[in-house]
């Protein structure tokens, strides 16, 4: 019997090795697409390097979060990410991370990182590709409470917090980070400011009053401006009622408040229409899921995850949930979420644990636990003191 012909994999057209690798790319599998460009010379030649320019577009993830570091202390510790449109679980041994402080990853899967001798300079890492794209900006040495990464121009920006609200943010071209304290129409113990969220190439927060502010990002400078709505919703029956919390969440190509309160018979989730400034009630979110928190929020497609139900919002603080039944919201319990870290859990962790987690802890800028932890004076590119040092 004839042995079947072999077939040389490094011949084949060009034309179809590129749209094999384009759909990777489309369907953001980009650690796929690197792994095809490794096969042999021949496929490297007719694909493009996602390194050669760490800025391009085609090549930056879209709908990747990282869930916690499983032994964060160590600087090369597995990390877990997992698509949220997909829901495809990656996880990574990240080596690189030796060589740089890690201060947070933004909601798109980028890492912002710092280089780990003096002046600290920014950093942005694609782990799915290992393209870093360097800023000259130093990282900020306050408390990180969360990131954004902006593909287009490439900007960080970085929200500090509970001590002092503020938002820095910086391009390639920064010599330092401009930063901007949030003051609002309310005292400043009321403040408590959340949820960061880039939307149409704007950065939203809101605060527990449900007043919505955001930045401009014309020419390239970004620059706070006055709330844009709010306080909102002024139909709560007391202050304490109002202020149980607003959540803003990006969502299926909108952006949404999501309210928090006990006795509310009507809708729990507003549209936030960013072009007139009004709020449109939403009384079904399909097939999503909803995850909130004080820290952040996050939008799944309930459909790729089997244990997280559609429809549902999973308030991370109150473990409780409501979903829209019979032509409204209607509240109920769900299992107890434990508080309990990853680490100390017996049992493996559900899918909405791992989310709840992702939603209520951010996280920690190892460049200012070091300063902390060593009591050390930082200073920035134009000569300033930070001592690093909180009584």
């Amino acid at each position: 019997m004839a042995s079947p012909p072999t077939v040389d994999w490094k011949c084949l057209p060009d034309d179809l090795i590129r749209k094999i690798s384009d759909c990777f790319v489309a369907t953001d599998d980009l650690d796929f697409y690197m792994d095809f460009r490794a096969v042999c010379a021949a496929w490297r030649r007719v694909t493009d390097d996602p390194r050669a320019d760490g800025k391009n577009p085609r090549f930056l993830p879209t709908s990747w979060i990282m869930l916690r570091r499983e032994g964060s202390t160590l600087p090369d510790a597995p990390i877990t990410f997992v698509n949220t449109t997909t829901g495809r679980f990656l996880r990574k041994s990240m080596t690189c991370l030796r060589r740089y402080f890690f201060v947070g990853a933004s909601p798109n899967g980028l890492l912002v990182l710092g280089e780990r001798a003096p002046p600290y300079e920014t950093r942005v890492l694609n782990p799915f590709t290992g393209a870093v794209v360097n800023f000259k900006a130093p990282i900020p040495a306050d408390m990180v409470q969360d990131v954004i990464v902006m593909p287009s121009p490439m900007m960080v920006f970085i929200f500090t917090g509970p001590h002092k609200y503020s938002v820095s943010w910086a391009d390639q071209s920064s010599e330092s980070f401009k930063e901007r304290e949030l003051i609002m129409d309310y005292p400043s113990d009321d403040l408590c400011l959340w949820n960061m969220t880039h939307f149409a190439d704007q950065i939203y927060l809101a605060n527990m009053y449900g007043s919505i502010i955001s930045t401009s990002t014309v020419r390239e400078e970004a620059t706070m401006t006055t709330a844009i709505l709010g306080p909102t919703l002024e139909d709560c029956s007391s202050d304490m009622e109002r202020k149980r919390g607003y959540y803003l969440v990006k969502s299926d190509g909108e952006l949404l408040l999501v309210l928090n309160r006990r006795k509310s018979t009507g809708p729990v989730v507003y549209k936030v229409d960013t072009v007139n400034n009004v709020l449109i009630p939403v009384w079904s979110i399909g097939n999503r899921a909803l995850f909130v928190s004080p820290y952040r929020s996050l939008s799944v497609d309930a459909r790729k995850f089997t244990t997280v139900e559609s429809g549902t919002i999973y308030y991370t603080g109150s473990f409780r949930a409501c979903d829209y039944q019979n032509g409204g919201w209607k509240k109920k319990k769900v299992g107890y979420i434990s508080l309990v870290s990853l680490e100390d859990r017996c049992r493996p962790p559900t899918v909405p644990q791992l989310f709840v987690d992702y939603c209520k802890d951010f996280d920690v800028s190892e460049l200012e636990m070091m300063l902390r932890r060593n009591k050390h004076s930082y200073y920035s590119s134009d000569g300033s003191e930070y001592d690093g040092i909180t009584e």
